[in-house]
């Protein structure tokens, strides 16, 4: 859980002199903080050295925090077990009972239900109300041998941590439940262990939003600063509000300052943690000419080529000229970067140079896909347009996800609902042929190329009790049998989009059209390239401890200004919060219940 810090409210004075700060940073150029006996030691800046944000504060809400529970999966087929008396049944009940469950031991008993611990992770700059993945897994020892088709009930989930011999809980913060796809699917392969692992693609809801902070370093606390701090940022970065403008940054106290994500960095939060603290934080006219100047030579070498990128982009529009001197650059990371960052501040100048970068060096792919995507201009959308159209799977996807973000009503993207199970998407494509299925985030299946029919004759199973009979010339027949004898059947031709649709109607899942997909292409009957997941997701590694969070967060930035896409937010994933996490709580955030065996 974050660390709930103390801040004493503020006086109207600090307010007051918030907003003298912002009118002197506009335009004076002479010392902005004079030292008293209460400030801190003032900001100065010679014509060697720029004083940078970054210097004087640590960004704090980078970390993902994970949340838990311990629920109930039902609807399997005599799958599920009777678990022990644990106090992990003891919490379960509880949550029955006081959500006024008939008979919940019965319930619990049940074959048809099993026992199981929920976990999500909330991202840093998380909106209430954001869909989350949820991960379900039973516990060690558990009798249960599969959750398959299983339906994961409504459940709370909250930070947890050891305490002693105690686990102690915090507030709830999600909420979750939807259909599980177990392991077995997402990996293709019956092993026991992936039989009783699965996720809930977006089936969890954030209950709150995590905003960031930066933290003013203890030795510079001042009001002063503060206000100079929110006051730059604010000069650098604004959005609208009903149509009002309004910055990004909002002292709140001599020791914090809130920070809002501006919309272009929606995508690529490190990134605009970054470039706020790379800011100058006081820099007369005369002064950026030269360091302008200094940071032109800077970008020109290809050691130095990324991190003069940043600080110019830090910059604004002041620095957009100077950037486009990087695109010539014969080093093509070089001009990368400098494309990078004229994406970022909207300059249609970089566009040809991030398209081809996607298409040509798959170490700046996503990144320059997730830089065209923040754009508002109408090159960036048709260079993504094209790239629907190119070998690689990687690229076409993650184009189609930046514009399916960029506008959900597109009708070229328009999906179709599939019963409530999952959407289907057609994208008129010259390229491959290429089914894409995601298993993480979004349960959907995107189809690059018109109508893409099946390889008949064939006859392929989507599960057990699940037939697809392709036998018959231009009729596909569905059958699902089950013991009540209720079979079902339904008809269809050899489309592929008209067999996943039959698939669900006859009452199977989004599970059973992955399966049918893996059997198909296995059998060569598809004619078209499978592909799951081909943009990878946040990996999330063991976090640190809570009291180092900050400390860590702020010199990674400085050691590292650009990061990579899909690489530069890993910070996750606790297996469970170190006693160190309680120590910064405060009295009362927290109830204590058994230790689970």
């Amino acid at each position: 859980m974050s660390r709930n810090l103390y801040f004493p409210r503020l006086s109207h004075g600090f307010y007051w002199f918030s907003s003298l700060v912002l009118v002197v940073v506009a335009g004076c150029t002479t010392s902005l903080i004079r030292s008293d006996a209460n400030d801190a030691e003032p900001v100065q800046d010679t014509a060697e050295e720029v004083r940078r944000i970054g210097e004087f504060v640590k960004p704090f809400g980078l970390n993902w925090a994970r949340v838990e529970s311990v629920a109930l999966v039902t609807e399997l087929a005599a799958t599920g077990s009777d678990p022990p008396p644990t106090s992990r049944r003891a919490v379960l009940m509880a949550d029955m009972q006081a959500r006024e469950v008939r008979n919940p031991n019965s319930i619990v008993a049940s074959s048809a239900t099993s026992l199981v611990l929920a976990s999500a992770y909330l991202p840093p700059g998380v909106k209430k109300g954001d869909p989350l993945d949820i991960e379900v897994r039973t516990p060690s020892k558990s009798e249960t041998t599969s959750l398959r088709r299983g339906w994961l009930m409504p459940t709370r989930l909250k930070e947890m941590a050891v305490l002693g011999n105690e686990i102690v809980d915090g507030h709830v913060l999600a909420h979750a439940n939807g259909p599980v796809l177990i392991d077995s699917y997402a990996k293709g392969t019956d092993d026991s262990v992936n039989e009783v692992r699965g996720r809930v693609l977006g089936g969890g809801v954030s209950l709150q939003s995590r905003n960031l902070k930066l933290v003013v370093r203890s030795d510079k606390e001042s009001v002063r600063l503060s206000a100079l701090i929110g006051a730059v940022v604010n000069k650098r970065f604004h959005g609208y509000d009903r149509g009002l403008k309004e910055g990004m940054a909002v002292p709140k106290t001599d020791k914090y300052v809130e920070l809002k994500v501006h919309p272009r960095y929606h995508d690529n939060l490190p990134r605009y943690v970054r470039v706020v603290l790379s800011i100058p934080l006081r820099l007369s006219a005369s002064k950026q000419m030269k360091y302008l100047q200094r940071l032109e030579k800077q970008l020109q070498d290809p050691e130095s080529a990324q991190q003069a990128a940043l600080r110019l982009e830090a910059l604004g529009q002041a620095a957009a000229d100077t950037l486009m001197s990087g695109l010539d650059v014969p080093d093509p990371a070089t001009s990368f970067y400098a494309a990078e960052a004229l994406a970022y501040l909207d300059d249609e100048r970089g566009v040809k140079s991030l398209a081809r970068a996607a298409v040509e060096q798959s170490r700046f792919r996503l990144r320059a896909i997730t830089a065209l995507g923040a754009m508002d201009q109408a090159a960036a959308y048709d260079e993504l347009v094209e790239l629907l159209h190119v070998k690689s799977a990687q690229a076409r996807y993650a184009a189609f996800r930046v514009l399916k973000r960029q506008n959900p009503r597109d009708p070229f993207l328009a999906g179709k609902d599939m019963e409530g199970q999952f959407t289907y998407h057609v994208v008129a494509s010259s390229g491959e042929p290429m089914v894409h299925v995601s298993r993480v985030r979004y349960p959907e299946i995107v189809a690059f190329g018109h109508q893409i029919e099946m390889i008949t004759p064939f006859l392929l199973f989507a599960d057990k009790n699940l037939l697809v009979d392709g036998r018959e010339p231009g009729t596909v027949k569905l059958s699902c049998f089950k013991k009540n004898g209720a079979d079902a059947h339904e008809y269809c031709s050899k489309k592929l989009e008209e067999i996943l649709r039959g698939i669900v109607q006859v009452g199977g899942t989004y599970s059973h059209a992955i399966q049918f997909l893996q059997n198909a292409k296995s059998n060569k009957l598809l004619p078209a390239r499978l592909v799951f997941d081909s943009v990878p997701h946040h990996r999330r590694s063991k976090l640190r401890p809570r009291r180092e969070s900050v400390e860590v967060a702020a010199r990674d930035t400085q050691s590292d200004p650009n990061g990579e896409l899909a690489e530069e937010s890993k910070e996750q994933q606790p297996e469970i919060l170190s006693s160190e996490a309680i120590e910064v709580k405060s009295q009362g955030s927290f109830q204590k219940s058994p230790q689970p065996r």
